[in-house]
């Protein structure tokens, strides 16, 4: 809960237009309610010697609130659907993905609502194995249409939203 002062790196209270200034807020516990939804499925679509398509529907709602006074509780995540195509062919993969979040206004007298969006990925894979390790080697885009992503459960969200487009290159191994 946002206390209505605004603190520095101390803790110590400051007048509003102070550098660095951020609002304090307490956490404490309430009597809530919550209920919601969540679905998540996966489809074979196609399969043909070493080829393969799957389909993934991936959602989830919640609805939260405080029961001692009516409104809605802070950094509730709002409706979200992801569908994600994988194809594979022996060692090699590709994902695509398409994730959209609903915009949530449904938030306390004293937060913020956050917009929607919707982000694309994509990834390309090659698995193999060095003796008894297994290696994934990949390349990965993350929010390539870079959108202004500003997570409804992030503490930070008003001043530090997401990253923009990315492109990662990893290698990862299990053993």
């Amino acid at each position: 809960y946002n206390t209505g002062r605004l603190v520095n790196d101390d803790d110590e209270v400051v007048p509003p237009g102070t550098n660095g200034a951020l609002n304090e807020a307490v956490y404490r516990g309430v009597r809530a309610e919550f209920y919601g939804l969540e679905f998540d499925s996966k489809w074979r679509v196609y399969q043909h010697g070493a080829h393969q398509v799957d389909v993934s529907l991936v959602g989830d709602y919640t609805h939260a609130r405080n029961m001692d006074n009516g409104q809605p509780l802070p950094r509730i995540a709002p409706l979200r659907a992801t569908l994600a195509v994988d194809y594979g062919y022996g060692p090699f993969g590709a994902r695509a993905e398409v994730q959209h979040a609903w915009a949530q206004h449904r938030v306390p007298d004293d937060d913020l609502p956050t917009g929607s969006y919707t982000k694309l990925g994509l990834m390309l894979t090659y698995r193999f194995h060095v003796g008894t390790t297994n290696w994934l080697a990949y390349v990965r885009g993350d929010n390539l249409t870079n959108q202004e992503i500003r997570y409804a459960s992030s503490v930070v969200r008003d001043i530090a939203p997401e990253g923009g487009r990315s492109v990662m290159v990893g290698l990862r191994t299990t053993f």
